[in-house]
């Protein structure tokens, strides 16, 4: 079930890691069966664009976003020249929770304000390009913030419709484990308790919970109770990741750049179309 509203406390505890931003303009597209390793959300500042996850087919148009889950192959195919706006990013409200995963967004959403969506777009490009400071990290998480708040609100407008079943995942399964684990870390909660949510055996979701997150559920509660401000346990918070490589609208770190030079998407990708 999907909440109204992040719990307070999980508002504390937003994480950004942004990989990429890019303003790529098109004379065609013809990109086949692309996996990226995070999130990716590509606004259609002109153009026309058929995309294919799974077997489901969609269309975006001037003011559409294009949503893509990482590591589900997706194509676009476009016959005539375009511009997209996108950016390559996670987001966590918890250690173990995409902010995308806990709000299923539909593949293609219509924004409500397309005009705002690409100037703040343009700010962020601008402020991704800056030499690194407190000020520019600040602005960059304020403005991607901004941009996926935008998406949220125009899927909410649209009567929030779900994700296809064909492009759900076990994460996106438990999401809502996850969700409840972070939202009553001052509860006792049992691997039982966790599993008839989903209505699974114990010992079955804790293998399969295990398969999706590299831990044992009771080990993300824990987890999760570690990031809590306040908190006194002394482990480690997951920390904002921020480009190491010198300023640039495509500066991917290095450990993205091995998975998206094996993909043959953005940069590479781009540069093929425009040819």
């Amino acid at each position: 079930m999907v909440e109204d509203a992040l719990p307070v406390g999980m508002q504390s505890r937003l994480g950004l890691s942004l990989f990429q931003v890019e303003l790529a303009p098109y004379a065609s597209l013809d990109l086949r069966d692309i996996i990226l390793p995070h999130w990716s959300v590509s606004f259609v500042l002109n153009g026309r664009v058929e995309t294919v996850t799974r077997g489901e087919r969609t269309w975006a148009v001037d003011g559409d976003a294009m949503l893509h889950p990482p590591h589900l192959p997706f194509s676009e195919f476009a016959d005539g020249p375009g511009t997209h706006l996108y950016f390559v990013f996670d987001m966590q409200v918890s250690p173990h929770l995409d902010l995308l995963r806990l709000y299923p967004v539909s593949p293609v959403v219509r924004l409500t304000a397309p005009a705002e969506y690409a100037l703040t777009f343009s700010q962020l490009g601008s402020a991704w390009a800056s030499p690194p400071s407190p000020v520019r990290d600040l602005q960059v998480f304020a403005l991607t913030t901004a941009l996926l708040a935008a998406l949220l609100q125009g899927w909410t407008e649209a009567g929030r419709p779900p994700r296809p079943a064909a492009l759900l995942t076990t994460e996106d399964r438990f999401a809502g484990v996850v969700s409840y684990m972070a939202d009553h870390l001052d509860q006792k909660i049992s691997r039982d308790d966790l599993a008839r949510r989903v209505f699974l055996h114990p010992g079955y979701f804790d293998r399969v919970f295990r398969a999706a997150y590299g831990v044992a559920p009771c080990r993300c509660c824990a987890t999760c109770a570690c990031a809590v401000p306040g908190s006194s346990s002394k482990a480690p918070r997951r920390p904002w990741k921020q480009s190491p490589w010198p300023a640039g609208w495509v500066m991917p770190p290095p450990s993205a750049a091995p998975s998206r030079r094996r993909a043959g998407y953005h940069r590479d990708a781009i540069g093929k179309v425009q040819n």
